[in-house]
């Protein structure tokens, strides 16, 4: 009888516990500086546009986006020398294009989905809690009150 109260306190508090890895939360970490810089770089190009005399404004390529990061600063467009998430988000823009995008997590649309899988795992969190007290009060029933 031992043996399966030793199980049963593995199995509904340890388990739960450690389900989930901490990569994620730094995921959607990055994933929230990203939706900032998408959208702090949208209404940068549109306050360039409308200030600057240039057609055909894009940004092609890493450098493009870095000289873009640097305008929008010293110009007063953004509140922040680096949009996105430091090393990880390089923006572009293509004015056929309705908005820019992030060469690594996609358009404004596509990156605000981290928000499901995040808010997922803190209903996760939350039934894996309730699970884990269920098991300590059976375990406690089982040490204490079962004969």
């Amino acid at each position: 009888m031992k043996k399966t109260k030793y199980i049963l306190f593995l199995l509904f508090v340890l388990l739960p516990i450690t389900a989930f890895s901490g990569s994620l939360e730094e995921y959607w970490k990055e994933c929230e500086k990203c939706e900032n810089g998408l959208i702090n770089i949208k209404s940068a190009i549109e306050k360039y546009r409308k200030d600057s005399s240039t057609t055909g404004f894009e940004i092609r390529s890493e450098e493009d986006f870095h000289n873009f990061e640097k305008i929008a600063y010293e110009r007063h467009y953004t509140q922040e020398p680096i949009l996105g998430a430091k090393g990880e988000c390089s923006y572009r823009y293509n004015p056929n294009d309705a908005e820019p995008h992030c060469i690594k997590h996609g358009s404004l649309e596509y990156v605000k989905d981290y928000s499901y899988y995040k808010n997922a795992k803190e209903k996760q969190n939350k039934e894996n809690l309730i699970f884990s007290l269920i098991g300590v009060g059976v375990l406690i029933y089982a040490i204490f009150f079962e004969k």
